[in-house]
């Protein structure tokens, strides 16, 4: 065994010692579970086990490989493998694109849209927006069912817009094909390269594969992961292709040519929303410019580099606090009354409320509590240092949920939202209003009109829950009141 494939080895061992560590040390797999879903996103563990597989089995990929000689046969199309990856990631997102447009057009809105399942034991959502696309999900759901899986709904397979969406299959056969030529030419690309490339390029760009491959179902281009996966291409493609005096500050440039395109695109997009990937993307960039310039004597005092230390002290403590966040849970916000709000879904529908006020007691006086289906609002008087991961965990343990179940806080600000109904399984003879209460789930409807034209109803919505939960609340709310049929809402104001 040569040195690559040593240093090979010890990096997939890394990877794999740190996941074992995760899945058995529940504090440390909160701390990676933060990491990831810091810079790629993601609720449950499972995207965090797919990373770090990946990160595992790749390298002993390349060890094959290069004992099978591989490497060496295939060099000289490293920029053609590099060029194909690159060709068929821009397809990926421009089809995501292309899926988010085609259902849009159908109902005449920008979204977001969101859709529910609710059968025997199975309960799942979705939704889906310009700035975290998830329409291209129901791939997964397309391969399960195409090999015979059956994982419940024990993670987001993307179910729920199979079921609803428009030639369904085509686009996940799309998908699919589209997918498996970028990772085999991002695979082969990194081959081709070993008798040249070091180990921190190497994992560079096996970060860029999984996390352009992630983002292409689960995000879309105008995500802040899409950008932080096109960061990853852009810093290892000009450590390895660019020639020229100067290379770290080209680096530092593509960073702040990225951030600067995320920070547009947030702004017009997402209304500035999902930022917390920029502290990371603005942390390495310039740790790694630091690095570079120190290594070639090339690290001097002066104004520059001084405001770059800011920021990089800066970017450090503001992706730190992100990473506890996400991965310890949020602090819950009270208001000027001290009342904090949480909203919560994934219960079991059998679930008792009194044991549901009890639990939620742990954490303080609990204020109000709205049940439906799997899903509840609830106003505490939260103790000091109460946090939405530690409700999550109570919860589970004791209620001990068949699928996935999370608490999310709620920032106190009302908000009038419109939003049509879309009851694609139809109405029949039923009157819309008779699968809506006034007030559920923290949420009361101020108006409603009904098209039966359309089969549609619209709602105007008073409530203090984001735009993701006040749809949940209205798919559950109407879940919970008989409708069987295939639904969709959508915002429209």
């Amino acid at each position: 065994m040569d040195k690559t494939e040593r240093n090979l080895l010890l990096m997939s061992a890394a990877f794999l010692i740190a996941l074992i560590l995760g899945l058995l040390i529940g504090p440390f797999q909160n701390l990676l579970h933060g990491i990831i879903q810091n810079a790629f996103g993601g609720y449950s563990p499972g995207k965090m086990i797919l990373i770090f597989s990946w990160l595992v089995a790749v390298p002993l990929i390349a060890i094959g490989a290069r004992r099978a000689g591989m490497h060496s046969k295939i060099a000289k199309h490293g920029p053609l493998f590099l060029k194909v990856f690159a060709v068929f990631c821009v397809l990926g997102y421009a089809l995501g694109l292309l899926q988010f447009n085609f259902y849009a057009t159908q109902f005449n809105a920008l979204g977001p849209f969101a859709t529910m399942i609710s059968s025997g034991d199975y309960i799942n959502w979705e939704a889906s927006k310009l700035s975290h696309n998830h329409f291209p999900k129901l791939t997964l759901y397309a391969v399960e069912k195409a090999l015979g899986l059956n994982f419940s709904n024990k993670f987001d397979d993307g179910r729920p817009w199979f079921e609803v969406f428009p030639q369904a299959g085509a686009f996940a056969l799309a998908f699919v094909m589209i997918l498996i030529v970028a990772i085999a030419s991002g695979i082969l690309h990194l081959i081709s390269r070993l008798q040249k490339i070091c180990l921190f390029d190497f994992a560079v760009f096996e970060l860029a594969v999984i996390s352009a491959t992630i983002t292409i179902l689960d995000g879309g281009i105008a995500s802040s992961y899409a950008i932080f996966a096109i960061f990853l291409f852009i810093l290892y493609y000009l450590r390895n292709y660019f020639e020229g005096h100067g290379k770290q500050a080209m680096h530092l440039l593509a960073l702040f040519a990225t951030a600067f395109v995320f920070l547009i695109v947030s702004a017009l997009v997402m209304g500035l929303s999902d930022i917390f990937v920029m502290p990371t993307m603005l942390l390495i960039g310039i740790a790694y410019y630091f690095y570079k310039s120190l290594g070639e004597n090339a690290l001097s005092l002066n104004l520059w580099n001084s405001a770059l230390a800011i920021v990089l002290v800066v970017s450090a403590s503001v992706a730190a606090m992100n990473i506890a966040n996400l991965g310890f849970g949020s602090p819950l916000m009270a208001d000027e009354k001290g009342i904090s709000r949480v909203f919560i879904y994934g219960l079991p529908t059998d679930a008792d409320e009194g044991q549901l006020r009890g639990i939620l007691a742990q954490f303080g006086e609990v204020e109000q509590l709205s049940r439906t289906h799997w899903a509840a609002y609830a106003e505490i008087k939260a103790n000091a240092g109460a946090r939405t991961k530690a409700i999550e965990k109570a919860l589970a343990e004791s209620l001990k949920p068949s699928s996935y179940l999370y608490v999310e806080d709620v920032f106190p600000m009302m908000r009038i939202s419109i939003y049509r109904i879309h009851w694609l399984g139809g109405l029949e003879n039923s009157d819309a209003s008779k699968f809506l209460e006034n007030e559920f789930l923290g949420n009361e409807i101020i108006e409603i009109q009904h098209n039966a034209e359309e089969n549609a109803t619209t709602i105007a919505l008073k409530s203090e829950l984001e735009t993701n939960w006040q749809m949940l609340s209205i798919l559950t709310e109407i879940r919970s009141r008989g409708y069987e049929g295939k639904l969709m809402v959508a915002r429209v104001g």
